[in-house]
């Protein structure tokens, strides 16, 4: 995820880091008013995508962990692009949310920066996770090439960030997957 800061204009965030609207610039914005489509659902962001690709009406909205989460609960078949092997860095949003507070208190130079924990993981390695949590084991696992214009490995490295703020992020994959595991179970399942 990348934020661009300034003080010319207020910023506004996407709190449901779904990817932008098309525009002359792509960069979340930060402001204090409300976004439609909130979702109150614990979640890792996704603010960028990592394909060129089409987004379908399924991954529009939504990000990986969610939507394989629905799939177990459903006990359909899902599928792993880049054979399991593609690798993102995973974000939880409590931490994107305070990164963004961060930016509008601190940064003013119109630049953008990286946010991430540096860390890459594979989305194999994300979803036996996810399928610990949950309970239930996916009913099928489909693995496929990555898509045209996927990238196959990302992360990103905050430290111009966390020199300017002292932000870090908190949450661990691990522990971001068990917060969103608990908040679905609580819910029953997908909404």
């Amino acid at each position: 995820m990348a934020i661009r800061t300034g003080s010319s204009s207020p910023k506004r965030i996407r709190p449901s880091f779904a990817p932008p609207t098309p525009s002359a610039s792509t960069s979340p914005r930060i402001t204090s008013e409300p976004t439609p489509g909130f979702s109150a659902c614990p979640q890792f962001p996704s603010a960028f995508r990592t394909s060129s690709a089409p987004a379908s009406a399924e991954t529009s909205r939504r990000a990986a962990i969610s939507i394989f989460a629905e799939k177990i609960f459903q006990q359909a078949p899902l599928t792993l692009y880049g054979e399991g092997r593609a690798a993102r860095d995973y974000l939880f949003v409590t931490d994107a949310a305070a990164a963004f507070r961060l930016a509008a208190d601190k940064i003013h130079d119109g630049g953008a920066y990286n946010l991430g924990t540096g860390v890459a993981t594979e989305i194999h390695d994300v979803l036996a996770q996810l399928a610990s949590a949950l309970g239930p084991e996916p009913a099928e696992v489909r693995l496929a090439p990555l898509r045209e214009g996927e990238i196959f490995r990302i992360s990103l490295d905050a430290g111009q960030f966390r020199e300017g703020t002292g932000w870090k992020p908190i949450v661990s994959l691990a522990a971001g997957i068990e917060i969103f595991a608990e908040w679905f179970a609580e819910k029953g399942g997908p909404h």
